[in-house]
């Protein structure tokens, strides 16, 4: 019997990096939880910033949206992160800024944001209004008013959507930390008992503009960590969506805006592809759940992050294999 010599669970602990555009992460299966389980590993940041800040408790979304390190992303070099609203104009729209530039076109506030399919109905920015749209949570510089606040931040977002005559819940837990060039959002899926078997899909995207222009190049990555990219090849900027947890985004697009953005108000599923000429940017990332009726309630998680950066070279490598033997032969994979 062959004995486990060493677990590669954790994705290669040297990772060899020229940018910020490819942090580590942790590589794990997507998670099918029991909500009574929901909150047994708090986020880290949000212990972190809690200890040291008072959230204001559950409010109903502010008219001007939820905002995150709203005195940051103006500087040229970039080293005060980047500024990002959620639910802006009193909507469900979002506006993301690196280096004092907008990223999602156009204006103060866009509708290149989340929807959630359940029912048969999209539910968010491009399709039917939320049924409630609450503030559970709010630390560091997640904040209701625009201000000038700097650093770390973590917020839920709580949401209900009626469809069929159930009600889903997606609570969307929102980290960033200060001055890293991405943030990261967990969608957490409640379907109620009973609910009918079906497809959930979870999008995000549409006009982009990295860098502040609107005209660009596709790109993707596909290992370690799915990432679909639109490039500024001229102000060497970038805007992209990546996968959290390896292996669980399902669908990815970069290419012309309209394509995008109808991919996102349909929010079936789609095929991939990545235009790697230059056209009008666009992008689409989205998680397909297949879920079966149960009598009791289940809960998905997948987590998505936001990237804003400058082009540059990066190189990650992992292991080709999740557990080694003593008489295995590893493959290392680059990227």
């Amino acid at each position: 019997m062959k004995t486990p010599l060493v677990s590669l669970f954790c994705f290669l602990g040297m990772v060899l990096l020229v940018s910020t555009l490819f942090p580590a992460h942790t590589l794990l299966q997507s998670v099918q939880a029991n909500p009574a389980t929901l909150n047994s590993q708090p986020n880290p940041l949000r212990s972190k910033l809690a200890a040291k800040t008072t959230s204001v408790g559950r409010v109903a979304m502010p008219s001007g949206g939820l905002w995150f390190n709203a005195g940051g992303g103006a500087l040229t070099n970039g080293t005060d992160g980047m500024k990002f609203v959620f639910h802006c104009g009193g909507g469900a729209g979002e506006q993301v800024w690196f280096t004092n530039a907008a990223n999602l076109y156009s204006g103060s506030c866009t509708t290149t944001a989340l929807n959630m399919k359940v029912g048969g109905t999209n539910f968010g920015s491009k399709g039917s209004a939320w049924t409630t749209v609450d503030i559970r949570e709010n630390y560091g510089s997640a904040t209701l008013t625009q201000g000038t606040a700097t650093g770390d931040g973590f917020a839920i977002i709580d949401y209900t959507a009626v469809a069929g005559g159930y009600t889903y819940l997606l609570s969307r837990e929102i980290s960033y930390t200060y001055p890293n060039q991405y943030f990261t959002e967990k969608y957490i899926v409640t379907v109620p008992s009973s609910a009918p078997t079906q497809v959930i899909t979870i999008a995000k995207g549409g006009d982009t503009q990295p860098g502040g222009s609107d005209s660009g190049l596709g790109a993707k990555v596909d290992v370690p960590f799915k990432t679909v990219l639109s490039i500024e090849p001229n102000a060497m900027k970038i805007l992209g969506y990546r996968e959290s947890v390896a292996g669980t985004l399902t669908n990815i697009y970069s290419g012309p805006y309209g394509t995008a953005s109808s991919y996102v108000s349909a929010n079936n599923a789609f095929a991939e592809s990545i235009t790697l000429t230059s056209h009008d940017t666009g992008l689409a990332a989205q998680f397909v759940i297949n879920h079966t009726s149960t009598g009791s309630a289940t809960v998905y998680e997948r987590s998505l992050e936001t990237i804003t950066s400058f082009q540059s070279l990066g190189l990650q490598a992992q292991f080709g294999s999740a557990l080694a033997y003593s008489s295995t032969t590893l493959t290392l994979l680059l990227s």
